[in-house]
């Protein structure tokens, strides 16, 4: 590899991080948009640790400029936060119900 190609390559990565980063960014205020309610932090309000004296930052708090400002980990521990509470409100796993079907065509296949 030559100089050239290097300085190509290492563009093409940039410009990945770079669209990555704006679809985790985009990711985010979707889901807040979407579920406004879904607790994304905690906050103390006090200056003693209790349990009660902390306050759950909602997802509606987010808004364009904000994100624009976080760091893209922290962008991942919002969305990750969200999925949570979004599969905490639907608590059926279709997923599961998929595997399952797929296991016992295997073992109809494999019994003709």
């Amino acid at each position: 590899m030559y100089a050239q190609d290097y300085r190509r390559e290492y563009q093409d990565l940039v410009n990945k991080m770079y669209k990555l980063d704006i679809q985790i960014r985009e990711r985010l205020l979707v889901l807040a948009e979407e579920y406004p309610n879904a607790p994304i932090a905690k906050q103390a309000y006090t200056t003693r640790n209790s349990p009660d004296d902390f306050i759950d930052i909602k997802a509606s708090s987010l808004n364009h400029s904000y994100v624009d400002g976080l760091n893209y980990e922290l962008c991942i521990l919002y969305i990750q936060a969200i999925e949570k509470y979004v599969a905490a409100q639907h608590p059926h796993q279709q997923l599961d119900l998929f595997k399952k079907t797929r296991e016992d065509s295997v073992l109809r296949n494999n019994r003709l």
